[in-house]
């Protein structure tokens, strides 16, 4: 989900929730590399250049390689050494996969996501996305702040820039941008002004679908008593806003202490990848992307 404030409230969580001893410690002696890694997969996408912003791309699963691709990455490079830093930023990245896998074809089905939407549909899709993100995180989170919480320098020694072929520098410029973005969600302010300028076309309305004051000028929500159908096949689905937010909980603990107990040589790579598999962030499967949803909401 882009609302990165209820990622990491969701880190929090499972880390509380963590019942290897061991494992908890690690996360809270490396709590800034577990929080980094909690909204790692959405950084990109904060750059004003594209090369840059189809990192996140690839991240989802969304460009031909797998969202588990950098997990692996990064634990074959220290499963034999001591690291604890990096392992803490692949816990809390693992996190912010479950949080997608589970919300995001929800999410997608009633904000209208389709590959053929025209412009115009396209931008009411990513306001309304923008939009029930930040109702969710109404919902659930009152105490985590991404500009309150993650530190850009927390990119510094971590093994990803070379993996991604990118640099530290260019992480620290999307973190910071990330950051600037979630610090002014907050403000009544700029959000007045953002609502001005977006009457101009100066300013992208979609924008405005961050702001937690404009959850009192739009009443759009999606129900407590979820009915939709799935975004791939169009089967008719229920659910609740509790049960996927425990969903995505339970999904993320388990994936933590797999990928914890793989690097600690106690489960093979393939019992690890059985719980880790590679989903796509955005409709949650395996082997289908954004270019296949054929169901949603009409704008």
């Amino acid at each position: 989900m882009s609302f990165e404030n209820t990622h990491l409230w969701a880190a929090d969580v499972v880390k509380e929730q963590i019942v290897i001893d061991v494992l908890r410690e690690l996360i809270v002696s490396n709590i800034d590399y577990y929080y980094l890694g909690a909204i790692f997969p959405d950084t990109f996408s904060y750059s004003r250049e594209k090369k840059i912003r189809d990192i996140s791309s690839t991240l989802h699963g969304n460009t031909g390689t797998l969202s588990n691709q950098l997990v692996f990455d990064v634990l074959e490079r220290i499963k034999h050494t001591g690291d604890k830093k990096n392992l803490a930023f692949i816990c809390g990245f693992l996190t912010h996969c479950a949080m997608d896998i589970v919300f995001h074809p929800i999410i997608g089905y009633f904000c209208g996501y389709k590959p053929q939407n025209n412009d115009k549909e396209a931008a009411r899709s990513s306001y309304l996305h923008w939009h029930y993100e930040t109702e969710i995180d109404k919902r659930f989170n009152n105490d985590f702040y991404l500009d309150r919480i993650v530190k850009p320098t927390a990119a510094q020694d971590l093994l990803v820039a070379s993996i991604l072929n990118t640099s530290e520098q260019v992480i620290s410029d999307c973190l910071k941008r990330q950051i600037t973005f979630f610090k002014r969600f907050r403000s009544l302010y700029i959000y007045t002004i953002y609502r001005m300028l977006s009457k101009t076309g100066l300013v992208e309305k979609k924008y405005l679908g961050g702001f937690y004051a404009n959850l009192k000028v739009d009443s759009m929500r999606i129900p407590d008593n979820i009915r939709y159908r799935d975004i791939i096949s169009g089967e008719d689905k229920e659910t609740t806003m509790d049960n996927l937010m425990d969903q995505g909980i339970k999904m993320g603990i388990k994936m933590v202490e797999s990928a914890f107990d793989y690097r600690s040589g106690k489960i093979s790579l393939k019992l690890c990848k059985n719980t880790i598999s590679g989903s796509n962030l955005d409709t949650g499967r395996i082997d289908k992307t954004m270019a296949d949803v054929k169901f949603s909401v009409d704008l």
